[in-house]
């Protein structure tokens, strides 16, 4: 009896265990894209660049945001805004792999973690992305009304020996904003 009763016990730890490992996960997701949320970004870039420091190997951030999304919402509304914001991060999650992560970084910019990485195989996944939003056609479910071209600008910056997680994320901001200024749906990288 008293093994029955410790068996249970131990079952009964392991769905609690499983229970709280789900529940961590929800905390560090976008209830709306399902992709990583900021917390976890944060955490994770401090992770990967304290691994590409010891280790040596690249690692290239990059921002990217919907151009234009403000008039999406204006002129479609929000809840078609929230469909293109999952159907945006739906893109990103297909074109990520391994230990790369997609995060949806706040609003309409996402982030991309790209370990073992460097500038020009980041502007190759960031084409990629981009051939693929060109492809889109996209359109509103009742009455079929199109929604038009949706593009994206990216800013892309390589991790530099010394870089702290907020100086690799102000120089890829920068490269977006560099991107967006020169005309969007374009890509900003550093030498």
């Amino acid at each position: 009896k008293l093994n029955d009763c410790l068996e249970q016990s131990r079952a009964q730890v392991r769905r609690l265990r499983a229970s709280l490992e789900k529940s961590r996960e929800k905390e560090m997701r976008d209830p709306m894209t399902n992709l990583a949320n900021r917390r976890f970004f944060e955490n994770r870039l401090a992770r990967e660049i304290a691994e590409a420091q010891s280790g040596g190997a690249p690692l290239c951030l990059v921002l990217l945001d919907i151009d234009h999304f403000k008039r999406v919402n204006d002129t479609h509304g929000h809840i078609v805004g929230d469909d293109v914001l999952r159907y945006f991060a739906t893109i990103l999650t297909n074109n990520v792999k391994g230990r790369d992560l997609a995060a949806r970084y706040g609003g309409e910019e996402f982030a991309l973690i790209l370990p073992a990485t460097r500038i020009p195989q980041a502007r190759a996944l960031c084409s990629h992305i981009m051939e693929q939003l060109e492809q889109s056609r996209l359109v509103i479910s009742q009455g079929k009304h199109p929604i038009g071209k949706l593009t994206a600008s990216f800013g892309i910056a390589q991790y530099r020996s010394g870089d702290q997680p907020d100086c690799l994320v102000t120089r890829a901001d920068e490269k977006l904003y560099e991107a967006k200024n020169s005309g969007r749906n374009r890509i900003a990288a550093e030498a």
